[in-house]
């Protein structure tokens, strides 16, 4: 099976028990799935692992795709969800950290006196806290990047994550 088939053809070959021509469609719309990821996440790495997450959750929806429409409208369905979600979490997390930092300006002296408690409760916590903090959400590295540099599993840094935001809160409980 080339790429002259069309991707009716391909799908219905692939829901058919021909896993293998999953290769086709992923070939055929790779760069579009990249481009698309690309202009919503604006982050080269990022835009790979959505289109990536994207085919595979195209090839475990296949049956239920109409092959009577276009393949493409449906991809790019799946692609912006996923963007969606993505820059939502992104968000989420900026603005957890954030909230508490003194990059945002201060409207009055109680919020002002927040921000330097802040600083002073991140400049308690254990030299490797400070360090995933930083790289996370001041620096902008990925979860992977950060398992990377870190040598460790991603769920690690994901768990130290959590726990050192955990204890920041704490430690800012009855400033704020």
């Amino acid at each position: 099976m080339g790429m002259e088939k069309t991707d009716s053809e391909v799908i219905l070959s692939i829901t058919n028990g021909n896993k293998d021509a999953y290769r086709i469609i992923v070939e055929r719309y790779r760069n579009f799935a990249y481009s698309i990821a690309l202009g919503y996440v604006a982050n080269a790495e990022d835009a790979l692992d959505i289109s990536q997450v994207a085919f595979i959750r195209a090839y475990r929806s296949l049956k239920r795709f109409d092959r009577s429409r276009p393949f493409s409208p449906w991809l790019y369905a799946i692609i912006r969800n996923l963007c969606m979600t993505f820059l939502k979490k992104r968000q989420r997390e900026y603005e957890s950290i954030m909230q508490y930092t003194d990059h945002v300006p201060c409207t009055n002296k109680q919020e002002e006196e927040r921000k330097r408690l802040l600083l002073k409760k991140m400049s308690e916590l254990a030299e490797d806290e400070q360090e995933i903090i930083n790289l996370r959400y001041f620096q902008g590295y990925r979860y992977k990047e950060i398992a990377d540099m870190l040598k460790c599993p991603v769920g690690t840094v994901m768990s130290r994550l959590f726990y050192v935001k955990k204890k920041l809160k704490q430690k800012m409980k009855g400033h704020i």
